[in-house]
């Protein structure tokens, strides 16, 4: 409301009084306490609008100081070879299914000496038990039998069942206590050779590796599958002795079992739908 209102309110409110008291003059008293109480009217009413008008003032309050966040400081990750199911002393560690690389902290837990690079892994024997998804370490790899660990259960060493020849199929048996065996065929440089492993009973889910004896690198090759045939072809890249790996699916944790017969053959080998 505004106060020039207010005031010609006010001034309205006493002439009116007086001309009131005009017409009454014989009640002149009652005339002056009428006014008077619309003068206190009046100026109450003033009062009242200039505390309402003017600001609020308060106490000073202080306003907090909010608690610093503190920063966060990314934590570095390193690639590294973990493995990927347990792998026994004494085991050769194959292309697949058996290390991965995984993401790994880069402080104080990582090790020094963890290796990064499936190369270095692959076709190594493990020197000790390494547990499921810990660190494969380049203490924990030997290269030969000879330099296992004294400690720890009974290598899984798989004994060289004997040689394969071209063209002479030999048979073995995977099953819950013998998971792998190893047959040993001396090569050329340049040759190209096909290493079939064929189920004859049971549900064995063939698998067949090739190694370099020597160095104990993992010969790679193209592969061809299908329920019960495995067989890898590959270019042979120095002369000497071979260790062809007759495995099963999942190695060590698989759970198919069976007898096989493993054959060498000269050339590219031609996979045949069987009827």
């Amino acid at each position: 409301m505004d106060s020039s209102f207010l005031l010609l309110f006010g001034l309205a409110l006493v002439i009116g009084l007086i001309g009131a008291g005009v017409l009454f003059r014989r009640r002149w008293r009652l005339l002056v306490r009428i006014i008077l109480l619309g003068m206190m009217f009046v100026v109450g009413v003033l009062v009242a609008y200039v505390m309402m008008s003017a600001p609020q003032v308060g106490p000073a309050v202080s306003t907090p100081v909010g608690t610093p966040r503190p920063t966060v400081t990314p934590i570095p990750f390193a690639e590294i070879v973990v493995a990927g199911q347990e792998i026994p002393r004494g085991m050769r560690i194959p292309a697949v299914g058996v290390v991965v690389i995984r993401l790994w902290p880069a402080g104080g837990s990582l090790p020094f000496n963890a290796l990064q690079n499936l190369d270095d892994v692959i076709g190594k024997i493990a020197r000790t038990d390494i547990p499921r998804e810990s660190p494969v370490l380049a203490t924990m790899l030997v290269d030969d039998y000879n330099h296992l660990a004294a400690v720890g259960p009974p290598p899984i060493t798989p004994p060289l069942r004997g040689r394969l020849r071209y063209d002479q199929a030999v048979t073995g048996e995977i099953n819950h206590q013998v998971w792998m065996e190893e047959w040993y065929f001396a090569g050329g440089e340049g040759e190209t050779v096909s290493f079939t492993m064929e189920t004859t009973t049971g549900d064995l889910a063939p698998f067949v590796m090739v190694w370099e004896l020597q160095s104990g690198e993992w010969i790679d090759g193209r592969r061809h599958f299908d329920a019960q045939t495995m067989s890898i072809t590959a270019t042979l890249p120095y002369n000497g002795v071979y260790v062809i790996s007759a495995t099963r699916a999942r190695a060590n944790n698989g759970v198919t079992s069976g007898t096989y017969q493993l054959t060498a053959s000269a050339g590219y080998l031609i996979v045949l739908e069987r009827p």
